[in-house]
């Protein structure tokens, strides 16, 4: 997850007076000229005099020129803005604000929006429009120093924190004006006016224009987390472009290509790495285990991959089949309405069969019913609307 910093973030070293005052900033550069600058830009003067009164602390961060194209919440609207970040270890002299911001959208004047932590440690977040401001902290302390998934929403009126994919904090009142500010700047790892610097990792920002349910919340935690995972790997194994993608719906898994690399994605984490045999890669197709990866220029042609086959493996996995699919059966019955054709199960539930009338359906896009699923639910759609008052019956087992 570490790579070279560009020309546009910043390192800026600090050091802190007496607890509870602002932090002061010695020297601030970009990547480009802070190489080698560090020791004389820090005097020997500054340091003894950081080291008396409080720690010094290097701190990365990196501000956005002002733009309309982070206005993603419009009036009303909704937003979500999270982090997967390390806060400090509170300790005597340390930094002091009423929002150290982890992000921080905001102008000299106008609306802005701010997440991170305070003095004590507790996650906290600021929404104002320009006329009022609400505010939500958490009661307790996330400055352990070990990794924590967090977020802040706002919807309606209410201002959220989450932790782990749950709900912490909250604060409703009457609904605010617009957030927008096509002025504001967007500063990551520190505030607006670059006097409140986060003293924490930040690994990974996410900014969104609506604001998940809790189901999916838990749902984007349990993804996410396995990227922080010791040894894990999360990015392409080269910078060049991506020139195809491909899903394989039988295996789970995700194959992205390079030129010069062929890479396959379980969820959010690069399982295996691939380069060609001769000359580049160009195109994929991986479907039910079987993957076909052309290639062009040195030698051009098609690698395929198949899975290992045997005839004992097929039989066990066949007979596993019909025993799973030999287990008692639950029915759920609806009565459709005029031009109903959704039919949405309980989550956990898959359907085995599907009847209308007394008649069995048949499945496919050019039969009777396909089936969908959102992560949580299955729906069964027909084709044609069974019409009113039609009993329908959806034989389903517990996955």
């Amino acid at each position: 997850m570490s790579r070279a910093l560009t020309g546009t973030e910043q390192i800026a070293v600090y050091w802190t007076g007496a607890f509870a005052t602002s932090p002061f900033l010695i020297t601030e550069a970009n990547s480009a000229s802070f190489v080698g600058a560090y020791g004389p830009a820090v005097t020997q003067a500054s340091v003894a005099q950081a080291v008396e009164t409080g720690p010094l602390y290097p701190v990365v961060y990196l501000q956005n020129g002002a733009a309309s194209d982070l206005d993603v919440y419009i009036a009303e609207g909704q937003v979500n803005w999270g982090t997967v970040l390390s806060p400090y270890k509170q300790t005597t002299g340390a930094i002091y604000n009423p929002v150290t911001p982890v992000v921080e959208r905001a102008a000299a004047t106008g609306p802005s929006i701010a997440f991170g932590v305070d003095g004590f440690g507790k996650l906290a977040a600021a929404v104002f429009d320009g006329t009022t401001t609400r505010t939500v902290t958490t009661t307790g302390a996330y400055n352990t120093g070990a990794w924590t998934k967090a977020s802040a929403h706002y919807n309606d009126g209410k201002l959220s924190i989450n932790v782990a994919g749950e709900e912490v904090a909250s604060v409703t009142g009457a609904p605010l004006l617009t957030l927008n500010n096509a002025n504001a700047t967007l500063t990551i790892g520190n505030s607006f006016a670059l006097d409140a610097p986060f003293p924490g990792s930040i690994a990974l920002l996410k900014i969104g224009a609506t604001v998940p349910t809790p189901e999916q919340s838990l749902w984007m935690y349990g993804q996410e987390k396995q990227m922080f995972h010791d040894g894990a790997q999360v990015t392409l194994p080269a910078a060049t472009a991506v020139i195809d993608l491909a899903y394989d719906e039988a295996q789970d898994k995700w194959v992205a290509l390079q030129a010069g690399n062929e890479s396959s994605f379980t969820g959010l984490i690069r399982t295996s790495t691939a380069t060609p045999s001769a000359g580049s890669f160009s195109k994929v197709v991986a479907s039910g285990g079987v993957k076909l990866s052309s290639r062009i220029t040195t030698s051009p042609g098609v690698d395929v991959t198949i899975p290992a086959y045997g005839l004992r493996e097929e039989l066990v996995r066949r007979n596993e089949a019909t025993a799973k699919a030999s287990k008692t059966l639950t029915p759920f019955d609806f009565d459709a309405v005029a031009a109903q054709t959704d039919f949405v199960l309980q989550a956990g539930w898959t359907a085995t069969e599907v009847l209308s009338a007394g008649a069995s359906k048949r499945e496919g896009a050019t039969k009777d019913f396909t089936r969908l699923y959102d992560g949580f639910h299955e729906t069964i759609r027909f084709a044609v609307a069974p019409g009113a008052d039609v009993w329908v019956r959806i034989n389903a087992r517990k996955e």
